[in-house]
C-alpha cells in the first residue's frame, strides 16, 4: 500500500485550494489549506490556551551532552516554548557503551533537563526511566525522557515513570503516568515513548506489538508518541505489516492516528508531509502520535492541522541556516590556512576563485547538513493540542 485514500484525497484537496476536512468523528484531521512548505510550520506554536494541554514529541538525535552549546538548548527550548509537556526520543543514542561505566554519560544527560529548565522556567521538571532500553546496552541504548510544566493557569502536571513494554529484542516502549488537575478535575493517562527501528523486519514487529498495547488498553486512556519510523522504506517480505495493522485499528476507531491523513509509506515526494528535514532529498512522516478513543474527539479545535497538531519545520529558520554557515566557514579557515601555507595571497582574485568554488562544493554535499542535524536533530518536532476538561 503506497498512499491510502485520504492521503489521495488530502492531495487533491490542496492542489485545488480547498478545505480537506473529514469530522473527528470519522477520524480524520483537516489540512487546513496547509502546504508541506507553509511558512506557519516554520514558527513555534502559541501557548496553551487554559483549558487546553499541549504535548510535544522530539526525536532529539544522539544527545550524549557533547555536540550541543548552551546557545543550541536556548533554541531548542524557544522551539518548545509553548509546551505543557515535552517527551524526547533518542536520549543517549550511540552514546552507551557495552562495557564499562555510563555514569558520566548519564550525568550529562541530567545535566541537559537542568539546562533546558533554566530556559523553559523554574516550573518545569524532567524525568528520566531508571534504566536505558534496551538492557543489553550499547550504541543503539537509549533512556525515555520527559519534561513537563508542572503549573499553568490553575492547570496542575505531574509525570512519573511506569516501567517498559515490550516490544522485542531492540528497544522497549517507555511508559510514564502523567496526572493533569484542573478546577477539581483530574485526568491520568498513560504516555507511550518509542523509537522503533528503521530497518525491517525490526520496525514492522515493534509495530505489531505496539498495536497489541493499543487492542490490550481499548478502554484505557493513552497517547502513544514518538519515533515510529513510520512508512520508512522496506525491502523485507513484511513490507508494512506493521503500519497496515495501526491503520486497521484507526480505521475501526479503536485507536486515533493523529497525522494518518497526510501519513504515507515507502518513499515519500517532495510534496508530501514530512517530519525529517526540508534538507532531506525523500520525505518521510516519521514521527506519530497515537491517541485512545477515549481522548479521540478532545483535540482542542476539532481537528485542524497547524491548530490542533502540527511540526516545526526549524530547518527553513535562520538560526539552522546560521549554524549551517558557521561549520562551512570553519572547513573555509582551514582551506585558507592551507591555501597561505603555500604561499597564495587570499586577496588575489585567483585566490577568492577557488574560494568561491570550494565552498560551493562544501555546500553541495549532504554532509555539512547532516552534521548541522547534530546541533539541533534531524527531525521536526511534532505537537498536539488537547482539551482535556471541556
Amino acid at each position: 500500500m503506497k498512499k491510502t485514500l485520504a492521503i489521495f484525497l488530502g492531495t487533491a484537496a490542496i492542489v485545488t485550494g480547498a478545505v480537506f476536512a473529514i469530522s473527528q468523528a470519522n477520524q480524520e484531521i483537516s489540512t487546513n489549506n496547509l502546504t508541506p512548505q507553509s511558512k506557519q510550520f516554520q514558527n513555534p506554536i502559541s501557548d496553551s490556551e487554559p483549558s487546553e494541554l499541549t504535548i510535544f514529541s522530539f526525536n532529539i538525535r544522539d544527545i550524549r551532552g557533547t555536540e550541543r552549546t548552551l546557545e543550541d538548548f536556548q533554541e531548542l527550548a524557544r522551539l518548545m516554548s509553548g509546551a505543557d509537556i515535552v517527551v524526547f526520543q533518542e536520549m543517549g543514542a550511540k552514546g552507551f557503551g557495552s562495557s564499562g561505566n555510563n555514569d558520566q554519560m548519564l550525568e550529562r544527560l541530567h545535566a541537559v533537563g537542568t539546562v533546558l529548565e533554566a530556559f523553559f522556567g523554574e516550573e518545569w521538571e524532567f524525568v528520566f526511566a531508571d534504566s536505558p532500553t534496551p538492557a543489553e546496552l550499547g550504541p543503539a541504548a537509549e533512556i525515555p525522557c520527559i519534561g513537563y510544566r508542572t503549573k499553568r493557569d490553575g492547570l496542575r502536571i505531574n509525570a512519573k515513570w511506569s516501567g517498559y513494554y515490550d516490544l522485542g529484542t531492540a528497544r522497549d516502549m517507555g511508559t510514564f503516568e502523567v496526572t493533569c488537575k484542573k478546577a477539581g478535575k483530574s485526568e491520568v493517562f498513560t504516555i507511550g515513548s518509542a523509537h522503533t527501528k528503521p530497518t525491517c523486519p525490526q520496525r514492522g514487529e515493534e509495530l505489531l506489538r505496539i498495536a497489541n498495547y493499543i487492542e490490550d488498553h481499548e478502554d484505557d486512556n493513552y497517547i502513544i508518541m514518538g519515533d515510529l519510523n513510520w512508512g520508512y522504506y522496506s525491502t523485507c517480505t513484511n513490507k508494512y505489516e506493521g503500519e497496515e495493522r495501526i491503520e486497521e485499528l484507526h480505521s475501526s476507531g479503536t485507536v486515533f492516528q493523529v497525522f494518518h491523513a497526510i501519513s504515507y509509506t515507502g518513499k515519500g515526494k517532495t510534496d508530501d508531509f514530512r517530519t525529517n528535514l526540508d534538507v532531506r532529498s525523500t520525505s518521510q512522516m516519521y514521527d506519530q502520535f497515537l491517541v485512545c478513543k477515549n481522548y479521540s474527539d478532545k483535540l482542542a479545535d476539532g481537528g485542524i492541522l497547524g491548530e490542533d497538531c502540527g511540526f516545526i519545520a526549524y530547518s527553513q529558520n535562520d538560526y539552522f541556516e546560521d549554524r549551517v554557515d558557521d561549520l562551512i566557514n570553519d572547513q573555509l579557515k582551514g582551506v585558507k590556512a592551507y591555501m597561505k601555507s603555500k604561499g597564495f595571497s587570499t586577496s588575489s582574485p585567483e585566490t577568492k576563485s577557488a574560494l568561491q568554488e570550494t565552498e560551493a562544493h562544501i555546500r553541495s554535499k549532504s554532509l555539512i547538513l547532516d552534521e548541522a542535524t547534530y546541533k539541533m536533530s534531524d527531525h521536526k518536532p511534532i505537537w498536539m493540542r488537547l482539551s482535556l476538561f471541556e
